[in-house]
């Protein structure tokens, strides 16, 4: 099944990168629902699990629709600042992207979420629910940087 998987990420990179990315942000939502219930059941232990699966399919909606633009993103820095593990290149790395494609992919993805769940309200109501999100994440982003760092210099991202 690997083997597939792989041929099909040679043929189809864009659509087999869109599919991983909504099945990973799937998994990731589940944990994160879990993560909250179980919160949630530390001061009402008789609190039975709740899934919200309309918030399951707007997170795997999001995620594939970022996983072809991700994947060709890293590439191009990649391709753009070579493949080299030296911490000047990583650090050109890290900069581009915290600098760029974070920030726009966080907007976006509070953007995402508020129309989904605001539309009725209009535009200004997204607005609003997203820029309050928004502002709140941008301290927490910054702090993955150490975190791209390590990986990048064990590995690639994009091989």
């Amino acid at each position: 099944m690997l083997l597939r998987y792989q041929a099909l990420l040679q043929t189809q990179p864009f659509l087999v990168n869109a599919l991983t990315s909504s099945v990973i942000a799937s998994i990731g939502d589940l944990a994160a629902q879990t993560i909250v219930w179980r919160g949630h059941q530390k001061t009402n232990p008789s609190l039975p699990f709740s899934w919200d699966p309309s918030r399951a399919l707007r997170v795997a909606a999001f995620g594939f629709c970022l996983g072809g633009p991700t994947s060709m993103w890293f590439r191009m820095l990649e391709r753009r600042f070579s493949s080299s593990r030296q911490w000047s290149v990583v650090l050109k790395k890290i900069f581009t992207h915290q600098l760029i494609y974070a920030n726009t992919v966080n907007f976006s993805f509070f953007v995402f979420m508020q129309t989904a769940l605001h539309w009725r309200e209009g535009p200004v109501s997204v607005a609003q629910h997203s820029k309050v999100r928004y502002l709140l994440l941008l301290p927490t982003n910054h702090r993955k940087t150490l975190h791209f760092a390590v990986l990048e210099l064990h590995r690639p991202v994009a091989d």
